[in-house]
């Protein structure tokens, strides 16, 4: 997590370690449902908007989305609650979370319940960067604020909306800076600088 960094990396400068100890970290509870039968739904994705549910934003129809993700004939289904509800219902028991729920991604798949074959509760911590209006100016001022000719390059997700794709480019381009400062090849033009850091 993007707010441990400062502790592993005590070097960092005041202005880029606060910005990564400012960083917070959303939860989600997701639940996979196994299924007798699938849904009529052809689509793989179902945003679910705030005024049709306060707790549930997202299903995945997982056989719709990979071939093969299930028995033919059978369903899989994963639903995925906010932030807000998930840290609310973090302690209720598997059964409670479902039941709470159903109701729920019935407005998107109605008799869905029925063909229940058994479930999957997972709680999930961290899961996302908490985005706000100007995180991501203060992420832009973080990157220019680094100094190119260090010994430690920093990636993760957190460098950018999170997500595997993000963690694996950062880490790229982290080691690639690396070699680039071990080398000697780093231009002075992208040094840090005052008027940087002031992005």
């Amino acid at each position: 997590m993007g707010n441990r960094v400062p502790d592993i990396v005590p070097g960092l400068s005041a202005q880029r370690a606060s910005f990564l100890r400012d960083l917070n970290y959303t939860s989600c509870i997701s639940i996979n449902l196994a299924l007798s039968r699938r849904p009529a739904a052809e689509t793989s994705f179902v945003v679910v908007p705030g005024p049709v549910s306060e707790g549930l934003f997202a299903i995945i129809l997982e056989h719709n989305k990979v071939a093969r993700r299930c028995p033919d004939g059978k369903g899989l289904c994963t639903m995925f609650m906010l932030n807000e509800w998930s840290v609310a219902h973090a302690e209720d028991d598997d059964e409670t979370i479902l039941a709470a729920m159903i109701g729920e991604v019935e407005k998107a798949l109605p008799g869905i319940g029925d063909d229940i074959e058994f479930i999957r509760v997972i709680r999930w911590y961290p899961v996302l960067v908490y985005s706000h209006p100007g995180l991501y100016r203060k992420l832009g001022r973080f990157h220019a604020g680094r100094d190119r000719s260090a010994r430690i390059h920093l990636a993760g997700s957190y460098n950018s909306s999170g997500n595997v794709n993000t963690a694996t480019v950062t880490g790229e381009r982290s080691a690639r800076e690396l070699v680039d400062s071990l080398e000697g090849r780093v231009p002075t033009s992208i040094k840090p600088t005052l008027a940087a850091a002031a992005l």
